[in-house]
């Protein structure tokens, strides 16, 4: 008999204290003691036993249960810790001693990666370091380990090579619809699927017919791979049993069919259009499709990871189509960035994220739900964190489920969008389902009745209220029906990537401009009035900030009154200014706001009264610009634009202890977790 392993692992996590990792936590699960280390903003499960198999099952447990980012087993020798040892000699057999070790990232067992590491680093031979798959360390070799899983973690290879099999067999669709559909039928119904609301028009369909065909094969895959995660909780064959035989098609729009009365994802209604009106001669590459729909939902790791949302990117993410929705899609490694400095930055307004009841975040351009994804991610970093901390148990699911029924909401115009960022959320933990979801689809363009609707941008007439509406603030579409939504008064954390297009040459006709999407000019006329309108409004509140009025009011002792004017016009600036203006008066007092924006913010004079809102109302807390000569100086996917990112803490008052860190990449980051 061997005294406690829960005192040996214990004394190991004091020992890797004077080694760096600082901060450590003990856990109970199932009757044993494990140690979570957090360092580096990652969360690292020690499990030690003295039975090999119980050691690696704890840890492999602890990984895909959410708990941790890495997990090390480690498999002490019985012989080594005698029952009668004391506290002070446990420490010292573990200096003198060499540990057996493997380690787990999610998906993978790197320890024969770590091996060929440790051999520049050991006295020890190849075969002497490597034993029985167990990795044979002393506890700084151990440290260096950890440190260089991490170096492997952040590489994210598994997820890049998940994204290249996704394009190819995306690919592969795209290429068999575009053979058999000459004369464009199938496009044009596919088309109506995808945008027929509102009006709005994103371009002849000749000119994007590929990007359909991407759009349909993505909403597949994702409903395939939600399909998959949760069929078996509810007794669903699997669905490459089910389109294998000549009426596969029919099969698969039939169990997309049966899904949707279980789980009412939107995405599920969606596919099932698609696949109705798919011809036979795609079959094939849809089988292909949901084979590896299979293997990743398999796989929890690609789950939690936002793969989908670069895929997204990808397919909607040229030029012109950009162009004519104003849309820039923030970069996944950009969207994590933003997040987690936005959420684990010290703020006193939120000490403690142990419970997520009340806390609330909104991205009201959110697209396909990156930036949603990675407050999730952090979220889930910091509620880990607390619960440990403070003694408490750490539910995973019921965390995915206070997330996605409380916490997390979005808008966007575009429908699609919406439904892929709720496929994306709900699949960071499919099993645990939750019973409603905030992502809305805020309708942009002339509806039925003649009513002008600026999307999210008709926030603004929420403040405008007074005293404020609390209640029936947006008319929006939720699912396939609208409804009056009751949005939070405030939020804690507003994160963005705004459309911030210039007031002029947008839209891919000729003379289209602003808003060139919509398709009846009339309308067009009069959606454009509405929104210099609302764009006179937020330049003549910006314009009555305090930091404004006293620098103008110097300014006029040395220039004209046209010079001055000058300052109070905000030009280019767009659709990003106005979305800032709204973030700024729906986040609380000591909340936050996160955006991506042009890098003019910092000096234009179109974006003065943007810099004199922050001064007045914001600690400006992050100025972030990249000067990457290879990667670029923006922060969105697939354009050449100069971003900055920025995050500012919301304050009554300003004091004299205030900082801003200003940081210019000479790299960006180029995995979620680098």
């Amino acid at each position: 008999m061997g005294i406690d392993e829960g005192r040996v692992s214990r004394t190991l996590a004091r020992l890797l204290g004077r080694h760096g990792f600082k901060e450590r936590v003990e856990i109970y699960i199932d009757g044993s003691t494990g140690i979570v280390l957090l360092y580096k903003g990652f969360r690292i499960a020690l499990e030690g036993s003295y039975e090999a198999r119980v050691a690696e099952r704890n840890a492999i447990e602890r990984l895909e249960s959410g708990l941790c980012d890495i997990a090390v087993a480690i498999w002490y020798d019985r012989q080594a810790f005698p029952e009668e040892v004391a506290e002070d000699e446990i420490e010292e057999i573990l200096e003198r001693s060499v540990l057996r070790a493997r380690f787990f990232i999610p998906g993978e067992d790197v320890t024969r990666n770590l091996s060929r590491f440790l051999e520049k680093r050991s006295k020890e031979s190849p075969r002497e370091l490597l034993t029985q798959g167990w990795l044979r360390v002393d506890v700084p070799l151990l440290r260096d380990s950890i440190d260089q899983a991490i170096q492997h973690l952040v590489l994210e290879e598994m997820i890049r090579k998940a994204e290249e099999e996704i394009e190819k067999l995306i690919n592969r669709l795209i290429k068999t619809l575009g053979s058999v559909d000459r004369d464009l039928s199938i496009c044009r119904e596919l088309y109506n699927v995808f945008h027929k609301l509102y009006g709005i028009s994103i371009g002849e369909v000749e000119d994007i017919k590929e990007m359909i065909y991407g759009k349909a094969a993505l909403a597949i895959l994702l409903s395939a791979i939600l399909y998959e995660s949760i069929r078996a909780k509810h007794g669903l064959k699997p669905l490459e049993s089910l389109v294998g035989g000549r009426n596969g098609l029919p099969a698969l729009e039939k169990a997309f069919d049966s899904i949707v009365k279980i789980n009412n994802q939107p995405i599920f209604s969606i596919a099932k259009e698609i696949v109705e009106k798919l011809p036979i001669d795609a079959q094939q590459a849809i089988m292909d499709l949901i084979g590896f729909a299979s293997s990743i939902a398999s796989n929890k790791t690609l789950l939690r990871r936002d793969f989908a949302g670069k895929i997204y990117h990808t397919i909607v993410g040229s030029w012109a189509v950009r162009k004519n929705l104003a849309t820039y899609f923030t970069s996944i490694p950009s969207s994590y960035l933003l997040a987690r400095l936005a959420l684990t930055t010290p703020n006193q307004a939120w000490q403690s994220l142990s419970s997520l009841d009340n806390f609330r975040i909104a991205d009201l351009a959110c697209g396909s739900g990156t930036l949603l994804s990675a407050s999730y991610d952090g979220l889930l970093y910091l509620y880990t964190r607390d619960r440990l901390k403070e003694g408490l148990e750490v539910d995973v699911e019921g965390f995915h489920r206070t997330v996605l029924e409380k916490t997390l909401w979005g808008l966007d115009s575009l429908r699609f969008a919406t439904y892929i960022t709720t496929t994306i959320l709900a699949l960071h933990n499919p099993e645990a389902s939750p019973q409603s979801m905030n992502i809305y689809t805020a309708p942009l363009g002339i509806g039925p009745n003649g009513s002008v609707s600026m999307g999210s941008l008709d926030l603004v007439q929420r403040i405008l209220a007074n005293p404020p509406r609390s209640r029936g603030i947006i008319r929006i579409s939720a699912s396939r029906k609208e409804e009056i939504i009751d949005l939070p008064e405030r939020f804690d954390l507003i994160i963005m990537n705004p459309p911030f297009t210039r007031a002029t040459g947008r839209g891919g006709r000729k003379e289209s401009g602003l808003f060139g999407f919509i398709v009846d000019k009339h309308a067009r006329e009069k959606l454009l009035r509405s929104y210099k309108r609302l764009r006179e409004y937020v330049r003549y509140m910006l314009s009555e900030t305090s930091e404004g009025k006293a620098f103008l009011k110097e300014l006029e002792t040395s220039l004209s009154g046209e010079g001055v004017k000058t300052f109070l016009e905000i030009g280019q600036a767009g659709e990003g200014l106005l979305f800032l203006y709204i973030a700024g008066e729906l986040v609380k007092e000591g909340g936050r706001i996160a955006f991506v924006l042009p890098r003019n913010l910092l000096s234009g004079i179109s974006w003065f009264l943007a810099r004199s809102f922050l001064a007045s109302r914001f600690h400006l807390e992050y100025v972030i610009v990249s000067n990457d000569p290879e990667e670029g100086y923006g922060f969105s996917e697939s354009t050449d634009l100069s971003e900055c990112l920025v995050i500012a803490r919301r304050v009554d008052k300003h004091v004299e202890d205030e900082r801003t860190c200003i940081a210019n990449l000479v790299r960006k980051p180029k995995t979620a977790l680098e």
